[in-house]
């Protein structure tokens, strides 16, 4: 719930920058906080996989109800 109070400053905070700018900041965060890939994970576990499409779904279902662009 912190997130989602703080979420409208953090999207004030980003309208400075151009989209350019946003883009570069997002891949730079992203490099910064991916998970290293463990060499024994099973990539094409299906449950793994169907977990994953059901959060993004879920992420997406959220961002596009309080207002946050996904593109």
């Amino acid at each position: 719930m912190e997130f989602l109070e703080a979420l409208p400053a953090l999207r004030m905070a980003f309208t400075f920058f151009t989209p350019r700018e946003k883009h570069q900041i997002g891949r730079n965060l992203f490099e910064i906080i991916k998970p290293p890939v463990n060499e024994g994970t099973d990539r094409k576990d299906l449950k793994t996989v169907l977990r994953a499409i059901e959060f993004e779904r879920i992420l997406f279902e959220n961002a596009s109800k309080y207002g946050t662009r996904i593109t």
